[in-house]
């Protein structure tokens, strides 16, 4: 399949071949070509979201231009639109300093805001508590491992449903903004209480630019209460090693980054190795 996109795009600059090719490269491992078809792509100047390319940056370890990428990803664009007086957006080589009256939005899905807080620690030298938000689900973690920082609690939702009705969003100027916002927040940024918002992933290059950057320290703070109950649950005498398989959002296109329960079976035969179920949505039928 590569050498025929190869063939196919050396004669014709076709966008979506490109794209599926880049993709097919990236998920062989054969990032220096798809490096390549990311040049070609970026001479005919089309218009795709630069996280996309990502991970060819990421594999040649150029940690700082991969991270910058979230600057002007598709959502910003979005932002903007609606809310062009507030919403900050910034160049690839910006350095933002951080303002008393920001409010920083957290984004993507909850795995994402917790790999993201890993540079919430660099707010401790402030003279001030940054604003930022977090999914409701993870503000008791948040608010507990950052006190130094005042966490905004969001129902994020990527649809209207049971769990989040219409009247939590129906004050958003789009639905689209379900995933990032929330009646209150929307009513925290019109307030004097914010004069811009931008995204967390707008700092991320700034705080992780090289591999030294990454200190390898825990940045959450143990619920203690919650730690004595399940250590009195748990067995003693094995290894304790949670385990969980996959996204909630389970479409076709992200199904590479994931395994099946079936594909996970044969770890769980390891002896002396108490596995702990840490998938967050209804398994239960992969399971029997």
């Amino acid at each position: 399949a590569t050498i025929l996109a190869e063939k196919y795009i050396e004669n014709n600059n076709n966008l979506d071949v490109m794209k599926k090719l880049y993709k097919l490269l990236c998920f062989l491992g054969l990032f220096d070509k798809a490096y390549e078809v990311y040049e070609k792509i970026s001479l005919m100047n089309y218009s795709v979201n630069p996280t996309y390319f990502m991970p060819t940056f990421l594999a040649r370890g150029e940690i700082g231009k991969a991270y910058q990428q979230y600057r002007n990803e598709s959502i910003t664009d979005v932002l903007y639109s609606f809310f062009e007086e507030k919403f900050a957006r910034f160049s690839q080589d910006d350095q933002i300093a951080i303002e008393s009256k920001d409010v920083i939005l957290s984004c993507y899905g909850p795995g994402d805001e917790i790999r993201f807080a890993s540079i919430y620690n660099e707010f401790k030298n402030l003279s001030f508590d940054a604003n930022v938000t977090c999914d409701i689900r993870l503000f008791p973690l948040m608010e507990r491992s950052f006190p130094f920082i005042k966490f905004i609690p969001v129902f994020r939702s990527r649809s209207i449903d049971f769990e989040h009705p219409i009247e939590l969003y129906n004050n958003l100027p789009s639905k689209t903004l379900t995933t990032i916002m929330d009646n209150n927040l929307i009513e925290i940024i019109n307030s004097d209480r914010c004069e811009r918002f931008y995204l967390v992933t707008s700092l991320i290059s700034q705080y992780r630019n090289v591999y030294p950057d990454f200190d390898g320290e825990k940045y959450f703070c143990i619920d203690e209460l919650k730690k004595n109950y399940f250590n009195e649950r748990l067995p003693k005498d094995r290894v304790i090693v949670g385990i969980n398989w996959r996204s909630s959002l389970n479409a076709f296109a992200r199904s590479e980054h994931y395994l099946s329960a079936e594909e996970i079976l044969p770890i769980l035969d390891i002896e002396g190795v108490c596995f702990v179920n840490l998938q967050y949505d209804d398994c239960s039928k992969e399971l029997e």
